[in-house]
């Protein structure tokens, strides 16, 4: 990976030449690797054959490219604490604060997620692991900055402003807690205006919406800013653009990506090229062993909570139709060929699987690993081997207390749909209808 890296620093010369240094012209290079959208994703679904993430992986990744570049810039968009508000979000937002502080970064952006659990659970973690939060309209409750607008770090004595804000209409219907997100546009002209004086390059961490929004912002936003990264739910520009003499990328989401932005700069410091890189976080990526400390506490301590609150939800509810969960030992009394079939499929083991993760008490994970999850007859957490684990029949077919009192009552009929509930984008990504079916038909 190292070597990957390091080859890639070969494109720069070429890319003066296309895009703006002129022949003779002083240049040097600075490098900023870039998050966002991380969303509290502490590890990512296992499901997923491709970019895996997680934290402990993406740590690694951003190490490797440290040591490659021992003088890049760190930043963070925002959105680092989960969209979602659970007992389970809130004790992944407590894990990811810890490792983000841990991570080095020289500056965070606030994204509204950040806010899920009130100003004051964000302000307190963010105080004991000394996260560099930014934001130059983010106010609490009696209007004072929330953080401070900016931070300056010095490399290899380049001065760099980095200035963050969050888009007041992203943060329209959310309830901050004891916090706000006022209008950015004048506080973010008097701090680039502060910045303008005291360093030689200002990045600005643009949580303003998606990729569209990021580039109508990098091509009106004060002048002196010269480097927009854009922010809010992931999305992709796989290179570097440049808009109206700035140069602008955005985000990957989930801790799958890291970004790498590899800028150039000639003569009093102007970014005269930039070259992007957008790396995935894959399974083949190794687990940084100090951030695996805290993954390996959130599933302790996962785990703890789950048996103290309950989290795992029990079969209360009567599934759509009114007819309940009976158990594939039930269809099998008549279905001998078809139960033959699925044992030797994937889904047959996908509790297993689970629990050779050490995830099968994951809420976030059992629901798609069981059958009938909060549905009665379905899936019951005990801690002895717990009922109606794996992808039974009835998962697919629905449930089967009808079929088994009177065979003229059919069981429904299965579809795409039926198997994207879980089988999604974000999931399965690999995901194809008649590949899928093929290996589970009887």
């Amino acid at each position: 990976m190292i070597r990957v890296i390091r080859a890639a620093a070969a494109c720069a010369l070429a890319l003066m030449v296309l895009c703006g240094a002129t022949e003779g012209e002083r240049t040097r290079e600075l490098v900023v690797i870039y998050t966002g959208d991380s969303g509290a994703e502490v590890e990512s679904c296992g499901c997923n054959d491709l970019a895996y993430g997680g934290l402990a992986r993406r740590a690694t990744l951003v190490n490797i490219i440290r040591d490659a570049y021992p003088d890049a810039v760190f930043v963070d968009t925002g959105d680092f604490f989960s969209p979602n508000v659970g007992e389970q979000d809130r004790l992944k937002n407590a894990i990811t604060a810890a490792a983000y502080g841990s991570f080095g970064y020289d500056a965070v952006n606030l994204g509204e997620d950040d806010f899920n659990f009130g100003a004051d659970f964000l302000a307190e973690l963010a105080g004991e692991y000394n996260i560099p939060l930014i934001s130059v309209n983010v106010v609490g409750s009696d209007d004072a900055p929330y953080a401070p607008a900016y931070k300056i770090v010095e490399r290899d004595g380049l001065r760099v402003g980095i200035v963050g804000f969050l888009d007041a209409d992203v943060a329209a219907l959310k309830d901050f807690g004891g916090a706000a997100a006022a209008p950015h546009k004048k506080p973010l002209a008097r701090a680039v205006e502060d910045l303008s004086s005291r360093v030689d390059l200002i990045i600005c961490l643009a949580h303003v919406g998606n990729v569209d929004r990021a580039r109508a912002f990098a091509g009106k936003c004060p002048k002196d800013i010269a480097v927009v990264i854009g922010g809010h739910r992931g999305g992709r520009t796989p290179r570097a653009e440049e808009i109206k003499g700035r140069w602008m990328v955005y985000t990957r989401s989930r801790n799958r990506y890291v970004g790498m932005l590899k800028l150039t700069l000639g003569e009093e410091n102007r970014v005269v090229a930039a070259e992007n890189e957008v790396l995935p976080v894959t399974r083949e990526t190794a687990l940084d062993e100090k951030t695996q400390v805290f993954v390996d506490e959130y599933y302790v301590a996962l785990r703890e909570l789950v048996e103290a609150k309950k989290l795992l939800k029990p079969p209360e509810d009567v599934p759509p139709g009114g007819f309940i969960y009976v158990g594939s030992n039930e269809c099998a009394e008549c279905h001998d060929a078809q139960t033959d079939q699925w044992k030797r499929t994937g889904h047959a083991s996908a509790y297993e699987s689970l629990a050779d993760a050490g995830r099968e008490m994951d809420p976030e994970c059992v629901a798609c690993h069981v059958t009938g999850y909060g549905f009665r007859g379905g899936f019951l957490w005990t801690k002895k081997p717990p009922i109606s684990t794996d992808v039974g029949c009835e998962e697919c077919h629905g449930p089967g207390e009808g079929h088994a009192r009177s065979p003229a009552l059919k069981t429904a009929t299965v579809t795409e749909e039926t198997c994207t509930r879980c089988h999604d984008a974000e999931r399965s990504p690999s995901f194809d209808r008649e590949t899928y079916f093929a290996r589970v038909e009887h």
